[in-house]
């Protein structure tokens, strides 16, 4: 068995304005938890060790990995929020990242990857 450590969290990909509102599209997401997904897909047995709240979004997260075929035995689950990254295109075009939840505080960091 591979155990996966890290976090799974929700990407939260931001469209432009469209007047007062700015049309958003959620996917689960986080590198560690796409990778767990990965392996059970190629068939090799897999776990994923990390922090998963009991919120409505890491709910979603837990249900997926258990439907891939991820051995979920070794969540953490806990009453913080789920982390959120929203994703939105900079005018240069260039995808800029923000990181929302408790453990990085009310307001994340903007970083551009």
């Amino acid at each position: 068995m591979i155990l996966v450590c890290g976090e799974a969290l929700i990407d939260l990909f931001v469209g432009p304005p469209e007047g007062a509102e700015m049309p958003t599209r959620a996917v689960a997401g986080g590198s560690p938890f796409n990778v767990a997904i990965g392996l059970a897909r190629l068939g090799a047995r897999s776990t994923c060790f990390g922090g998963i709240s009991r919120d409505r979004f890491g709910m979603l997260l837990a249900d997926i990995l258990e439907r891939e075929g991820v051995d979920t035995r070794f969540l953490l689950r806990t009453d913080r929020l789920s982390t959120l990254s929203a994703v939105a295109t900079a005018p240069d075009g260039q995808p800029r990242y923000s990181f929302h939840g408790e453990q990085r505080g009310a307001v994340g960091r903007d970083r551009q990857i």
